[in-house]
């Protein structure tokens, strides 16, 4: 499985320097379709955020309105680094919208409806969703196979299968860099966190599960849990920040992981907020108005967020030498190369090119009239400095 040797090896590298740094370059920008003819049967608008590279690299699957559980194919076509949406290329469709969890002969007996992570694997497109309010928190089911990745409209469809660690685990799906794969048996992770209501289900903080894909077979999918929290040992007690520059607020949402190429990191980002000044409940804001629930209490304290974790870390829990819920983040912050104001949906990363994917919602406010679009920014991974 794990050799000592190695493991010890990847100590060294870890501890040999701190990391202070981790460097990406915005590389360039483009925006997506809105001719309705072309669509299909959703938009790009109101995005759920999931993107996933198909296996070359050159085309994104995507999610669509968060109500009608749709995915559709984009061609990435040439990106322009211009901060004006206007300049910006408009990528192609490849496949139009198809409905997958509002499909009759999609059998979803436990009413999944919201699409949380998508990976092609051998050329089938495995997908994650949850129910957007589970009540109960007692739904099993998270994950179908559509059987053929570049024909969504005439694919077979899997039963509903279980990912174990529920919607703990069911968010995105990403491959192991190769060097990683031996040493953690394993080509894939699925990880996820507290983006969604009922926190009794999820993992207050991101978490990270190993499997591997011929288990994609089975109706249960084992799993293994290296990072992950729960009410009853969250990443932070103290979600509403009663103290200053916590790490986990209720605001708090991670949409992507993966682990850097080079480094021995797992890497998560999205967005968080009350970070330094804390989080308040149906605030009043400006002109009478209340937030719809947790909010920061200073409206500016917002941002789009990071969180790394140290492998070395999360390889003494896979060895039972500590607890999931007792690691914690190696480094965490704003992600200051991002311009935008907080806005990541969702993420991909192309371990080919050491390109990041971001798809940032609602910063298209000119291409319709009546509703903004995402727009995706690219970013290459330059690595990181140390001291």
């Amino acid at each position: 499985m794990k050799t000592l040797s190695f493991f010890i090896f990847i100590f060294m590298i870890n501890s040999a320097s701190a990391i202070d740094n981790i460097n990406f370059e915005w590389v360039g920008s483009f925006k997506f379709p809105t001719k309705r003819e072309v669509l299909g049967e959703s938009r790009f608008a109101f995005t759920a955020g999931v993107i996933a590279l198909n296996e070359k690299g050159d085309s994104l699957f995507v999610t669509g309105h968060k109500q009608f559980g749709g995915i559709a194919e984009i061609k990435i076509p040439p990106l322009v680094k211009s901060q004006e949406i206007k300049k910006l290329n408009v990528a192609s469709m490849v496949q139009p919208f198809v409905k997958f969890l509002r499909k009759k002969h999609l059998y979803n007996p436990q009413k999944l409806d919201t699409i949380t992570g998508m990976r092609v694997i051998d050329g089938k497109l495995v997908v994650n969703a949850i129910e957007y309010y589970d009540a109960d928190a007692n739904n099993t089911q998270t994950t179908f196979v559509i059987s053929n990745a570049s024909n969504l409209k005439n694919s077979t469809i899997s039963p509903f299968k279980e990912l174990e660690g529920a919607a703990r685990a069911s968010g995105w799906i990403t491959p192991l860099p190769q060097k990683w794969q031996y040493i953690l048996n394993s080509k894939y992770l699925v990880g996820h966190a507290s983006n969604y209501p009922i926190f009794s289900r999820l993992s207050i903080g991101p978490s990270l599960f190993l499997f591997n894909k011929n288990d994609l077979n089975q109706s249960v999918i084992p799993t293994r849990e290296l990072l992950g929290f729960s009410l009853k040992n969250p990443l932070e007690k103290d979600i509403y920040n009663v103290r200053e520059k916590t790490t986990w607020t209720a605001n708090s949402r991670a949409v992507f992981g993966f682990i850097l190429p080079d480094l021995p990191i797992y890497y998560t980002l999205g967005t968080s907020a009350g970070n330094k000044y804390g989080v308040g409940y149906k605030l009043k804001r400006s002109a009478g108005k209340s937030c719809p629930g947790q909010c920061p209490i200073d409206p500016t304290d917002i941002y789009n967020y990071y969180w790394t974790w140290s492998l070395n870390e999360l390889f003494k829990v896979d060895m039972g030498e500590k607890k999931s819920f007792n690691i914690r983040p190696s480094m965490h912050g704003s992600m200051e190369f991002i311009d935008e104001h907080p806005s990541i949906l969702g993420a991909d990363f192309d371990y080919k090119n050491n390109l990041l994917y971001i798809l940032l919602g609602g910063l298209d406010k000119e291409s319709l009239n009546y509703e903004p679009l995402p727009i995706v920014k690219v970013f290459k991974y330059l690595g990181a400095k140390s001291d």
